[in-house]
């Protein structure tokens, strides 16, 4: 009976460290930014797990260019600076993350600025 416990045990101490360790991407927030007449940088938040401090960030299409990736705490967290540049045009994009063992990907979308819409001057006589 005690032999059955000592290998699953030992299965437990060896396995479950490497399942564990899978890096995934659970969110990304802001979800979407607006595209805009002038450069734009934008700091988002990564959230999963094994992101790894030297993962690399980049966006597909390039249109938008990272600048700077910093780590979060026990490798669940990425902030990323991204760079909208002012000719960016509304798409879809595929954010991008490659650790050491894997490539993970997540939708990220610009969207055209909404137009203003000016409400009539409540302080007319």
């Amino acid at each position: 009976m005690r032999i059955p416990i000592v290998v699953f045990s030992l299965i437990l101490v060896f396995v479950a460290p490497s399942i564990a360790e899978e890096p995934s991407l659970a969110t990304v927030s802001p979800p979407s930014w607006f595209i805009d007449r002038e450069d734009q940088t934008v700091m988002l938040l990564l959230e999963g797990f094994g992101l790894e401090r030297d993962a690399k960030v980049s966006f597909r299409p390039d249109s938008v260019r990272v600048s700077k990736v910093e780590p979060g705490r026990d490798n669940q967290s990425l902030f990323v600076e991204a760079v909208i540049p002012k000719n960016a045009k509304a798409a879809d994009l595929e954010l991008t993350v490659e650790t050491a063992g894997s490539t993970l990907s997540y939708p990220w979308k610009l969207l055209p600025k909404p137009e203003r819409r000016f409400a009539p001057s409540v302080l007319e006589n």
